[in-house]
């Protein structure tokens, strides 16, 4: 017997296209009145992908998806290899400096699991469904070129390994990471009152 990985390999997925003329197609010869599609626009080169980005970041909008036209469908995180579909965001440098940091939490194994409404198991995540780690989770830092920002969270993002962050835990614990500079991105739509999807870029020891 086949598992459900394996049987879905065998199954034909239609690409985005026929999917997107399908949906649309189905939603004007059933008049669905508060049903409106999402419109999308064929791209014939790079220019034109990028002026509609600058076009929508000056438009206070969040960004553009790009995706290719005979990508099938992908369940989950879409990677670089696989070449479907990307998403482009504007992110905003920052300067900052570490004023505590946070130990990263796991989930315990063996945690109560529950039903929902289709009966499917579920676990539940309480605040005692997590164990700390000796990793730093994120940073707690400033930014004094922006007081009004007041303290805010950095994460560390991608590339910094298990390994790293643990590091960075023992110098927490010799209260070495306090005071250190810093360089993060954070997205600059829909900041309010901190800055969104903080992420860390490098250490500034320079700076230091």
């Amino acid at each position: 017997a086949l598992r459900i990985e394996e049987w879905l390999e065998h199954i034909p997925v239609p690409s985005y296209k026929s999917r997107y003329f399908r949906y649309m197609n189905d939603l004007m010869s059933r008049q669905f009145p508060k049903v409106y599609a999402v419109v999308q626009t064929l791209l014939s080169e790079p220019t034109t992908a990028q002026s509609r980005f600058i076009w929508r970041i000056n438009n206070n909008q969040e960004g553009s998806m790009l995706r290719s036209p005979i990508f099938g469908y992908k369940h989950g995180r879409c990677t670089h290899k696989e070449n479907g579909i990307f998403k482009f965001k504007e992110f905003q440098d920052i300067d900052a400096i570490i004023v505590d940091a946070i130990d990263q939490r796991t989930l315990n194994e063996n945690i109560e699991r529950t039903q929902d409404d289709f009966g499917r198991l579920k676990k539940v995540h309480t605040q005692e469904s997590y164990s700390l780690t000796s990793m730093i989770g994120a940073l707690l830092v400033t930014d004094p070129d922006h007081p009004e920002y007041g303290i805010f969270k950095i994460k560390p993002g991608k590339g910094h390994t298990q390994e790293v962050k643990h590091q960075w835990w023992l110098l927490h614990q010799e209260n070495a990471l306090i005071g250190r500079h810093i360089q993060a991105k954070f997205m600059p739509h829909g900041t309010k009152d901190k800055p969104r999807i903080g992420t860390l870029i490098r250490f500034r020891p320079d700076k230091d």
